[in-house]
Parts: structure tokens; C-alpha cells; sequence
């Protein structure tokens, strides 16, 4: 079975991190479709704070086999305590 990571990407980066691995196609589906993985519509405080510090960015979703090993992973409870 294929897996997938959601990768979070930043406006002024070229690469992204990884925020969780292991899912399925529509737990990763489901996932970006939540209004808090994207600085466009994102509200909560956490993701507010994202915005004013890393500058405009969104969530999606990559197959786990491809070349994106080498992208750093995001602990993303650790991340939300930050902006809280």
C-alpha cells in the first residue's frame, strides 16, 4: 500500500518539512482540506504566528516513495506550543 507524508511549504523556501508520515491517501487528502493547513485561511493563533514569522504557507501531501527524504521532520505539537 501506498503512503503518504504532508509536507509543509514556505513561500520563501525551496524545500519544505515534513509534518507526518504514514497515511493514507484520504487521511492526507483530509488533512489539507483543513482550513488550519494553509496561511490563506488559517485562523487559530498557532497558525497566525507560522504566518508573521515564516511568511505565507500551505500543507500537501507527497507519496512516501518519493525523493523527499532528505527533508527535515516537523514535530508539529512541539511546533504549535511555540505560537501558543
Amino acid at each position: 500500500m501506498t503512503t503518504y507524508m504532508i509536507v509543509r511549504r514556505y513561500q520563501n523556501a525551496f524545500d519544505g518539512e515534513v509534518v507526518e508520515r504514514g497515511l493514507s491517501l484520504e487521511e492526507a487528502q483530509a488533512h489539507c482540506r483543513n482550513p488550519e493547513t494553509s496561511s490563506k485561511t488559517a485562523t487559530s493563533s498557532w497558525a497566525v504566528a507560522l504566518t508573521e514569522k515564516r511568511g505565507p504557507w500551505f500543507d500537501g501531501y507527497e507519496d512516501e516513495d518519493c525523493e523527499l527524504e532528505d527533508l527535515p521532520c516537523l514535530d508539529i505539537d512541539a511546533a504549535r506550543g511555540l505560537f501558543l
